[in-house]
């Protein structure tokens, strides 16, 4: 069994139309290629430098599941779809070949490619092709004389869990929604005056779809008038409703200034009188909306209730939710294999590291675009999503540390990658100053015990002695 680890997850490469580009295929050839260089300068005996098996080798590369949009590639069925995919990314599968000549690839099946369990033939095309196909949904491998717990994680997501793991029909809610959007998404998407839908997948949580296809519409579909004469006033309401709410302040004797009452800003010749005008309107559309607003808020906020209660409208505290369920999954592996150390999962497309009673939980992320959504604060305009990529690899290896012990590490390594940034100067000047990424950091390096009793027991016993 190999000794290090590389693991990365959620490539999605394939579907209809324009989701078959790979956005990462430079990137992603570089990675093959740096993994087959650092094979090669490892040293192995003459007997084992010819094939590459698991008990021979060393290093392995894990792909922890959706490494193929199956269910996004709708105009092929069963068993084609994979050859239609290697023939759309040669390039990609070749490295493929070539890196898996120099360390053991093993590819796990997700949730979107399932399907790679259920037929046979898959088995020896990916063969082909040097992956060695996992069949089992959860995998263990060791290192430091403890376990590392390796799954996709979609069995904890009651849209995308498969009830019967191999079996071809058993199809989740999030096929039939993944299947219908995207592919209706996939065939519109040129009809557009922009190629924006193709970024469907990007957009995460799913929830915040139908806000996306809202913000599209008003910054890339409506036209250009309309929206040229609705931004001044979008953008400006909160300094329209500053502006009142300071001239009621001082009018009633709460504050001490008089700033908004000389009227400062309305003197200027012809850009006073302008202001002046802008201002008096948009208050007026901000009192008549204010007015729509009261009955359609108790409507709206009713609506609000009842797409939470189907899972479809985003909170911070569902996605509290979301994250306390892996994590509560891991403490259920953690609690039936005292010899697990480390959790791995993907799934999410959202990477991170976090420890949880004295072990680690890492989330491997994706290598799509991701759209984090950016609110509009204090306008009326609707919400910016930021496209940005955060693609990495873990490397999980022992290390023997100053007192003769194994440990674990777990590093994490960046890819470097911009976004194409085709965003209008109201879209930046909404985003200016705000989090861009929207994920929390990860750590470059974590070491974690491999005996962890042995290490607080000899804690204990320096404070004692202290």
């Amino acid at each position: 069994m190999a000794s290090e680890y590389f693991l990365i997850s959620d490539l999605h490469l394939g579907g209809d139309a324009a989701i078959d580009e790979c956005d990462f295929e430079e990137e992603l050839l570089g990675f093959l290629r740096s993994l087959e260089e650092y094979a090669q300068t490892r040293e192995k005996p003459a007997e084992v430098q010819q094939a590459v098996t698991p008990e021979t080798d060393e290093l392995e590369l894990i792909i922890v599941g959706d490494a193929f949009g199956f269910w996004e590639l709708t105009e092929k069925e069963g068993t084609d779809k994979l050859p239609h995919i290697i023939s759309r990314h040669t390039e990609i599968f070749e490295q493929l070949r070539r890196t898996g000549e120099k360390l053991r690839i093993t590819i796990m099946a997700g949730n979107h490619d399932h399907d790679l369990v259920c037929y046979p033939e898959f088995r020896y095309l990916l063969a082909e092709y040097n992956m060695q196909l996992e069949s089992r949904y959860a995998v263990t491998r060791r290192c430091a004389g403890r376990d590392i717990w390796i799954e996709h994680g979609n069995q904890h997501d009651e849209y995308n869990r498969i009830e019967r793991w191999g079996d071809p029909h058993a199809k989740p809610p999030g096929y039939f929604i993944t299947e219908r959007l995207v592919s209706s998404a996939n065939r519109k998407s040129r009809l557009g005056k922009e190629d924006w839908l193709r970024d469907l997948e990007s957009v995460s949580p799913s929830e915040n779809v139908p806000n996306w296809m809202l913000s599209n519409y008003f910054y890339r579909e409506m036209h250009p008038l309309i929206r040229n004469i609705l931004v001044p006033f979008l953008l400006l309401t909160g300094i329209s409703l500053l502006i009142l709410i300071g001239s009621l302040l001082e009018e009633f004797g709460l504050i001490p200034t008089a700033f908004f009452r000389d009227e400062i800003m309305y003197r200027p010749p012809v850009f006073g009188a302008a202001f002046r005008y802008f201002v008096t309107i948009n208050l007026a559309a901000v009192f008549v909306v204010a007015l729509v607003a009261i009955p359609a808020s108790v409507i709206i906020r009713d609506f609000r209730r009842t797409l939470e209660r189907y899972e479809l409208r985003f909170t911070a505290k569902k996605g509290e939710e979301k994250d306390r369920r892996y994590l509560n999954a891991a403490r259920r592996v953690f609690a039936e294999h005292p010899e697990v150390a480390v959790f791995v999962y993907g799934h999410t497309h959202v990477g991170s590291l976090s420890r949880v009673d004295g072990r680690l939980v890492v989330n491997t992320g994706t290598w799509l675009k991701r759209l984090h959504r950016i609110r509009s604060k204090l306008t009326l305009l609707p919400d910016v999503y930021y496209p940005s990529f955060r693609i990495g690899y873990y490397h999980i290896h022992s290390e023997t540390d100053a007192t003769g012990d194994e440990n674990i590490v777990v590093k994490h390594r960046a890819i470097p990658k911009t976004a194409p940034n085709d965003l209008s100067w109201v879209q930046r000047l909404i985003c200016f100053g705000k989090d861009k990424i929207g994920a929390p950091p990860i750590p470059d390096r974590t070491v974690i015990s491999s005996h962890p009793e042995k290490k607080r027991k000899s804690m204990r016993r320096r404070k004692r002695h202290s």
